[in-house]
C-alpha cells in the first residue's frame, strides 16, 4: 500500500513536473518568436584585446515575405518607369534623327537637281546656234546666281543651333532650378505621388537593411576571427605544458617567443581592425540615423501623397483617355490619308488611259490632215449618255438595271446631252472603219469619263471625311492640352505643399560654405543645400562655360578675318564688274548707237519664235480648214454645172420646139389670109385679133413655154 501511493505521488509530481516545463517551454518558444526569430543579427558585443574598445552589431530584423514582395514589387514598376522613359527618349531622338535625315536628303535632292539642270543646260549648248548658246549661257548664269544669292543669309536669318541654345539659356537660366521657386515647373520625370512615394520608401528601407547586414557580415568575421585565436591560444598552451616537459627548455623557451611575438601581431591586427569597424559603425550610425529622419520625411510627404491621390487618379484617367483619343485619331487621319493616296492614283491612272484613248483616236487616221478627222472628232467630243451594261456585256433591260449615268466629255452641261430618240449613222463623207473604230474609242471615253467621275465623287466624300477628322483631331488636341495644363497646375500646387515639409539633414562644419565675412552667420535661413554631385556638376558648368566662351571668341576671330578678306575680295569683284559693264556699254554705243537691254531682246527673241510657231501652226490649221472647204465647194461647183447642162438641153429643146411652132403659125396665116376675100374691120375685133398674135409670138417670161390656149378669131 504504501509503496503503490508513493508510485501514484511520484507520478503525480512527474506529471505536474513535465506539465509545468511544457508551458515554460511553450512561453519560451513565445518570446523567441516574438523577440529573435524575426531577428537577423542580435545585437553582439565585441572587445578589444589590448586597446579596450568596444563594438557592438546593429540589431537588424528579417525582411518579411509581405515586405520582400513589396520590395521586388517596386523594382519591377521602377524597371518599368525606367523602360517607358527610355523608349520615350529614343523614339524622340528617333524622330528628330529621321526629322534631321530627311532636311538633309530633301537639300541633298535640291542640289542635285540643280546641278543636274546645269549640267544639261551646258549639254545644250553642243550643236546650237550662236544665239541660242548665248541665251543658254545667260539662263545657266541666272541660275547659279540664284543659287548663289539662296545660300546668303537673309539680315533677319537665325541660326537653328543658335535659336535653341537662346531659348534653352532663357528657359534655364540660372545655375540651378529651386523647387520654391514660384515658376518652377516639375518635369515629369520628378513628377511624384502616392505609389512612387511608397516604392522609394520601400527601396530606402530594402537598402538600409542592406547597409546594416553588410557592416554585421563584416562583424561576424572578425568574431571569427577571435574565437579562433582564443581557442588556439588555449591549445598552444595546452601543448606548451606537455612540449616543456618533453623537450628541452631552451628550444621551448625559443618557440615560446617566437610564438608570443606571432600572437601579439594577431592582437595589434584585429585590434585595428576593430578600431576601423568601429569607425565604420559609428559612419554607418549616422547615415542610419540621417536615413530614420529622411523616412520620418517620406512618411510625411506620402500621407500628403495619400490625400492628393484620387485627384490625380481622376487626372491620369483624363489624360490617358484623351492620349487614347489623339492616337486614335491620328490613326485615322493617316487611314484616311492612305485611302486619299490611294484615289488620287487612281484617278491618275483613269486620266492617263483616258488620255491614251484621245492619242489613240489620232493614230487610227493614216494621215494627219485627213478631212475625216474633223468630221470625226465632233462625233468623239459629242455629249452622249453611258448605259449600263450586265456583267456579260449586254444592255440592261429593266428600267432599274439601265440607269443612266452622265459622263462628260469635255465638261459639258446635263443639257447639252443629244436626244435619245435620235439614231446616230456614219456620216456620208466618212469611212464606215473609221467610223467602227471612233465608236467603239468613244465607248472606252465614256466609260473612263464616268470612272474618273466616280473616283473624283469618293475623293471629295474622303476629302470631307479627312477635313472632319481634323477638326475632332483640333478638338482632341486641344483638350488634351487643357488637361496637361491643369496637371501641370496640380503638380505645381503639389510641389509647393511638398516644400512645407520641414526636413532635417546633419551638415558637418568644412560642408558649410556659406559665411559672412568669413564667419558663419546665425541665420541659415537663405542658404541653401547640394549635393556634392550636384554641387560637382555645377563647377563643371561653369568651367565648361569658360571652355565655350574661350571657343567662341576663338571663333568669333576667325570670322572676323574671313569676313575682312571676303570685303576685299567683294570690293576687288565689284571694280571688275563695273569695268566690265563699262566696257559693255561703250561697245554698244559704238555698235548700236544706245544701251540695249540683252534680258528684254532675248525675251523678245524668244517670242518671235515662239509667235513664229504659232503662226505656223495656225496657218497649218487655216490650210486645212481651207483645203476642206474648197473641196466642198468644187463639190458645189460640179453639182452646178451638171444642173447648168441639164438646163441647156431642156432649154435647147423648148427653142427647137417653138421654132416648129412660129413656122407653123406663119403658114396658117398665109393660108388664112389667102382665103378671106372681103371682111368687115370691127375696131374692137382687130384689137383682139392683134392681141392674140402678140400672145402667139411672144413667150411665156417664167417657163419659157407657149401659152396652153391660143384662140384665133376671124371676125
Amino acid at each position: 500500500m504504501l509503496a503503490e501511493e508513493e508510485k501514484r505521488e511520484v507520478d503525480q509530481a512527474q506529471k505536474e513536473l513535465q506539465w509545468d516545463s511544457e508551458k515554460r517551454n511553450v512561453a519560451l518558444q513565445k518570446l523567441k518568436a516574438w523577440y529573435l526569430d524575426p531577428l537577423e543579427v542580435e545585437r553582439i558585443v565585441l572587445y578589444a584585446f589590448m586597446s579596450g574598445q568596444v563594438v557592438s552589431s546593429f540589431r537588424t530584423a528579417k525582411l518579411s515575405p509581405e515586405m520582400q514582395e513589396a520590395i521586388a514589387e517596386a523594382k519591377k514598376q521602377k524597371g518599368i518607369r525606367r523602360w517607358t522613359k527610355l523608349q520615350r527618349g529614343r523614339e524622340t531622338s528617333f524622330n528628330l534623327k529621321d526629322k534631321e535625315e530627311n532636311d538633309i536628303i530633301i537639300e541633298r535632292k535640291t542640289m542635285d537637281s540643280e546641278e543636274d539642270d546645269i549640267e544639261a543646260g551646258m549639254k545644250k549648248l553642243e550643236g546650237v546656234s550662236k544665239s541660242e548658246q548665248r541665251r543658254l549661257m545667260l539662263k545657266i548664269r541666272d541660275k547659279e546666281m540664284t543659287k548663289y544669292i539662296s545660300t546668303k543669309s537673309d539680315e533677319t536669318w537665325v541660326s537653328e543651333e543658335d535659336a535653341k541654345a537662346i531659348e534653352d539659356a532663357e528657359s534655364n537660366k540660372g545655375d540651378f532650378k529651386l523647387k520654391s521657386d514660384p515658376a518652377y515647373i516639375v518635369p515629369e520625370e520628378l513628377q511624384v505621388n502616392a505609389r512612387i512615394q511608397r516604392n522609394e520608401m520601400l527601396l530606402f528601407t530594402e537598402e538600409i537593411y542592406l547597409q546594416k547586414m553588410a557592416f554585421n557580415q563584416e562583424f561576424l568575421a572578425l568574431r571569427e576571427v577571435r574565437e579562433y585565436e582564443e581557442k588556439k591560444k588555449a591549445a598552444q598552451e595546452a601543448a606548451l605544458k606537455q612540449v616543456e616537459q618533453e623537450s628541452l627548455h631552451t628550444k621551448l623557451k625559443y618557440e615560446k617567443h617566437v610564438l608570443l611575438e606571432r600572437n601579439s601581431a594577431i592582437i595589434s591586427s584585429f585590434d585595428n581592425a576593430l578600431e576601423d569597424l568601429r569607425t565604420n559603425r559609428f559612419n554607418l550610425e549616422v547615415n542610419i540615423k540621417a536615413a530614420a529622419l529622411k523616412m520620418m520625411a517620406l512618411y510625411q510627404e506620402l500621407h500628403f501623397l495619400q490625400k492628393s491621390q484620387p485627384t490625380e487618379e481622376s487626372l491620369d484617367e483624363k489624360i490617358h483617355e484623351k492620349m487614347k483619343s489623339v492616337h486614335d485619331m491620328r490613326v485615322k487621319l493617316e487611314e484616311q490619308e492612305k485611302l486619299m493616296e490611294a484615289k488620287k492614283e487612281e484617278i491618275t491612272l483613269l486620266t492617263n488611259r483616258r488620255e491614251e484613248i484621245m492619242n489613240e483616236f489620232d493614230r487610227i487616221f493614216p494621215e494627219p490632215d485627213d478631212p475625216q478627222k474633223p468630221i470625226l472628232h465632233k462625233l468623239f467630243i459629242k455629249i452622249i449618255r453611258r448605259v449600263k451594261r450586265n456583267p456579260d456585256g449586254t444592255l440592261a433591260d429593266s428600267d432599274e438595271d439601265s440607269d443612266l449615268e452622265e459622263t462628260v466629255a469635255d465638261a459639258a452641261d446635263d443639257e447639252d446631252y443629244e436626244d435619245d430618240d435620235v439614231v446616230e449613222v456614219c456620216p456620208p463623207n466618212v469611212t464606215q472603219y473609221f467610223y467602227d473604230q471612233m465608236f467603239k474609242l468613244r465607248e472606252r471615253c465614256v466609260e473612263e469619263d464616268w470612272l474618273i467621275k466616280e473616283a473624283n465623287m469618293a475623293l471629295d466624300v474622303l476629302t470631307r471625311e479627312r477635313d472632319n477628322i481634323v477638326k475632332k483631331k483640333k478638338l482632341t488636341d486641344a483638350s488634351l492640352e487643357s488637361v496637361e495644363k491643369e496637371i501641370a497646375i496640380f503638380q505645381k500646387e503639389k510641389q509647393y505643399s511638398l516644400n512645407e515639409i520641414d526636413i532635417v539633414l546633419s551638415e558637418k562644419m568644412h560642408q558649410i560654405e556659406f559665411l559672412e565675412g568669413g564667419e558663419l552667420p546665425e541665420d541659415l535661413s537663405r542658404g541653401l543645400v547640394f549635393d556634392n554631385a550636384v554641387f560637382q556638376n555645377l563647377k563643371d558648368i561653369i568651367a565648361d562655360h569658360m571652355k565655350a566662351k574661350q571657343s567662341l571668341k576663338e571663333l568669333h576671330k576667325e570670322l572676323r578675318k574671313e569676313h575682312q578678306t571676303l570685303n576685299r575680295e567683294k570690293k576687288i569683284e565689284d571694280e571688275r564688274t563695273a569695268n566690265i559693264e563699262a566696257r559693255c556699254v561703250e561697245v554698244q554705243m559704238l555698235k548700236f548707237g544706245q544701251v540695249i537691254d540683252m534680258e528684254v531682246l532675248d525675251v523678245i527673241s524668244k517670242d518671235m519664235k515662239k509667235d513664229t510657231k504659232e503662226l505656223k501652226e495656225q496657218l497649218r490649221t487655216q490650210e486645212t480648214q481651207h483645203g476642206l472647204e474648197v473641196h466642198e465647194w468644187n463639190k458645189k461647183i460640179e453639182d452646178a454645172t451638171d444642173d447648168i447642162a441639164a438646163c441647156t438641153k431642156e432649154n435647147s429643146h423648148v427653142l427647137h420646139t417653138i421654132a416648129d411652132l412660129k413656122t407653123r403659125q406663119n403658114y396658117l396665116t398665109a393660108s388664112m389670109k389667102a382665103r378671106v376675100t372681103a371682111t368687115l374691120k370691127d375696131p374692137l375685133v382687130e384689137k383682139k385679133k392683134h392681141g392674140n398674135k402678140w400672145n402667139i409670138n411672144k413667150p411665156t417670161k417664167d417657163t419659157g413655154f407657149l401659152p396652153e390656149e391660143t384662140h384665133y378669131s376671124d371676125k
